[in-house]
């Protein structure tokens, strides 16, 4: 959901974010699995369910919606969250 203008660097950040993310589940599993096995699948599963929890709050649903519907619905929900500043 970025507008066009900045699309192709938020995909390339989204990207970049991705890939590190694999590197340090990678990275850090061995060291959990020694302390037990238990231990790195709950970390990771409680990461998970934090990650549902995010996704179910947050991201909205875009099935069958123009790019242009989405940015528009996003740019209006913003303003309605945003309170107004004091003077």
């Amino acid at each position: 959901m970025f507008p066009n203008r900045i699309r192709a660097g938020a995909l390339a950040v989204a990207a970049a974010a991705q890939w590190a993310a694999n590197f340090t589940v990678s990275t850090t599993f061995p060291m959990l699995a020694d302390l037990g096995l238990s231990l790195a699948y709950g970390l990771y599963a409680a990461m998970a369910a934090l990650s549902f929890v995010f996704v179910w709050r947050f991201v909205t649903e875009t099935k069958g919606r123009e790019l242009e519907e989405m940015t528009d619905s996003v740019s209006a929900r913003r303003s309605r969250t945003r309170s107004p500043s004091p003077r």
